[in-house]
């Protein structure tokens, strides 16, 4: 019993001695500012050698000392409480070495450049000091070491960003304007350590959204509405260059270059950016969750809204666009920018019954509109009629506009009866809606025309 009592009391001893000796390296490094390189290292070996014997003497106590001494409980308990209070202080030593050891660690990664192992060291010294109860002094700086050394990563970060991931835009000429991305494919680890760092801080998404807004305004905006050229360069400075000249107020391009086009661009950047984000996330993916739905809304209302058919006789052909668009989004899914959630580019495709009917009636019902708003002054003959009681024949005079009008109905009519069923009702529905929207339109198009009809006769 004796023998336990040194031992313990020694180990008590050499757990104060350590305690004042982490104190001092602690207030040396982080109140102070002193660099102290091998210190910690031989500090947490006591730690963990200390903590061994208080194991080993814990372990005795309850297998040999105890079952001995039953009637000594007042001098055991006395014992293990000293070892307990000991135990406690010994941990908040390993703790605050931990921390330490931890700062250095993620200094270093971020020295050689890796980041990502450096953001989770900093991430986790966020709950080491947490759960450390020390003084507050040490706590505050510590906590304001962490602090520096996170804003120290992040700039770090931002300035890669800037450095790997360029803008550049030249200056307009005439009708020409034109924008450069460039990427450096000398730092592709860079890139995705800095990816990867700024994702876990959750930093990335306001890097990303800036990068796609910029992409959709400047790149695939102008290269779905205007007549541009795309090309994959390299320049003096080993950098990869994606450089797009658009015209402005061009004719929308035919659908064909523009699925070639965007497949350019989009192979550029899985080319050169399509890094890994975190595990099944790619740059592209998180890139398309952020953007890929004003994508395909831009490119269904900009570019593909004009290939649906306005005639039955197109339908036929369309079976090839629509093979090319199926081609075009197999492509994106593939690379990973469009998801199985995102299906609208294909599903804009083959709908196309519904598409064409409603581009076909809308386009009649625009006709007829702006026949409607035609002069009646301009009259034509008409010629012969019947009467109700007899028949004869005489010359009927009308505007042109209520002839061409009951033309066109009979061209929706003639449409119909080639068309589907869907589309023939919907077509057969048009023409009536085509005598309802006379009824409206002409009486108050031409109001004061019809108010002096009488005075005219």
């Amino acid at each position: 019993m004796a023998d336990l009592k040194d031992k313990t009391s020694d180990i008590i001893k050499k757990i104060a001695s350590l305690k004042f000796d982490v104190k001092n390296v602690m207030e040396e490094t982080y109140l102070k500012f002193n660099i102290l390189p091998q210190e910690t290292v031989q500090l947490l070996e006591k730690v963990n050698t200390l903590s061994n014997n208080m194991s080993q003497l814990g372990t005795r106590i309850e297998t040999q000392i105890k079952p001995d001494l039953r009637n000594s409980t007042g001098d055991i308990k006395t014992l293990s409480s000293s070892l307990q209070e000991a135990n406690i202080t010994l941990q908040i030593l390993g703790q605050l070495l931990s921390i330490d050891a931890e700062i250095k660690a993620a200094k270093l990664n971020l020295i050689e450049g890796n980041y990502c192992e450096s953001a989770k060291r900093i991430k986790n010294l966020s709950q080491l000091i947490n759960s450390t109860e020390v003084d507050l002094e040490i706590l505050t700086a510590l906590i304001s070491e962490k602090a520096l050394l996170q804003e120290h990563l992040l700039y770090d970060m931002m300035e890669i960003w800037k450095n790997c991931i360029k803008w550049e835009e030249a200056e307009p000429e005439k009708e020409l304007k034109k924008i450069s991305l460039k990427v450096s494919t000398e730092n592709a680890m860079k890139i995705e350590q800095m990816i990867q760092a700024l994702n876990y801080f959750e930093y990335l998404d306001f890097n990303m959204k800036k990068f796609g807004n910029k992409l959709l305004k400047y790149i695939l905006m102008p290269v779905i509405t205007e007549e541009s050229n795309v090309e994959i360069l390299t320049d003096l400075d080993e950098l990869k260059v994606l450089e797009v000249e658009s015209k402005v107020s061009s004719l929308k391009p035919n659908y064909t270059v523009v699925f070639v086009n965007i497949c350019k661009i989009f192979k550029f950047l899985h080319s050169y950016l399509n890094v890994t984000v975190e595990e099944d996330v790619s740059f592209l993916k998180k890139l398309g969750e952020m953007i890929s739905d004003e994508f395909c809304e831009c490119l269904i209302k900009n570019c593909l809204s004009d290939t649906i058919p306005s005639h039955s006789s197109e339908l036929e052909i369309y079976n090839v666009i629509s093979k090319a668009i199926e081609e075009f989004q197999a492509y994106l899914f593939e690379i990973g920018f469009l998801g199985t959630r995102n299906q609208s580019i294909l599903e804009y495709a083959q709908n196309v019954d519904v598409l064409f009917a409603n581009k076909t009636c809308q386009i009649f019902l625009g006709r007829a509109r702006e026949i409607m708003k035609k002069d009646l002054h301009d009259t034509m003959e008409v010629g012969p009629i019947c009467s109700q009681h007899r028949v004869r024949e005489y010359l009927n005079c009308v505007s042109k506009s209520t002839v061409e009008l009951m033309e066109l109905i009979y061209e929706v009519l003639e449409e119909a009866v080639q068309s589907t069923d869907f589309c023939a009702v919907r077509l057969f529905c048009t023409a009536r809606n085509i005598f309802e929207l006379y009824s409206a339109v002409v009486p108050t198009h031409h109001k004061k025309f019809l108010e002096t009809i009488p005075q005219q006769v």
